[in-house]
């Protein structure tokens, strides 16, 4: 069943929208299910906070370079559904006992915007080894607004 038969509307009516694309919903799927695979990635429901600066998890937190709180910490993601690189910046400030790190910079406000994220989209981050690159990040998203039956 596609896009179409589940949301009860024709192809054309889709096609006429400036969101829908049949070949990138298709692989977007195809993306979406290889993520299924993948064993380290981190699955984060977006709060609207993260809107702003989006707070990085502990497992998040694993994959990433030490912490500097003196400095920020560049961190090159590559989006893996635009196949777009953005440039995050980790920061950790302390709040109280607690650390509270997140990535906050020009770059994350560019990738929100450029993939229009919103409160409740699904976020995946994964790292994995390039041999040109070395250790590369990774990120994709799931709107279940937009695609609620995936």
């Amino acid at each position: 069943m596609d896009v179409s038969q589940r949301l009860g509307v024709t192809t054309e009516m889709l096609n006429e929208l400036p969101l829908y694309n049949r070949e990138h919903d298709v692989a977007y799927r195809a993306d979406y299910q290889s993520m299924e695979m993948e064993h380290d990635r981190v699955e984060k429901v977006l709060k609207a906070s993260d809107v702003e600066r989006l707070g990085v998890t502990t497992t998040m937190l694993e994959m990433l370079p030490p912490e500097d709180p003196d400095r920020d910490i560049p961190i090159r993601v590559f989006d893996n559904q635009k196949w777009k690189v953005y440039g995050f910046k980790l920061s950790s400030r302390q709040r109280g006992r607690y650390k509270n790190p997140v990535f906050q910079s020009r770059g994350w406000r560019v990738f929100v915007n450029d993939r229009g994220i919103a409160a409740g989209d699904v976020l995946y981050f994964w790292e994995e080894e390039d041999p040109f690159h070395g250790t590369q990040y990774r990120i994709a998203l799931y709107k279940p607004k937009l695609f609620p039956c995936l």
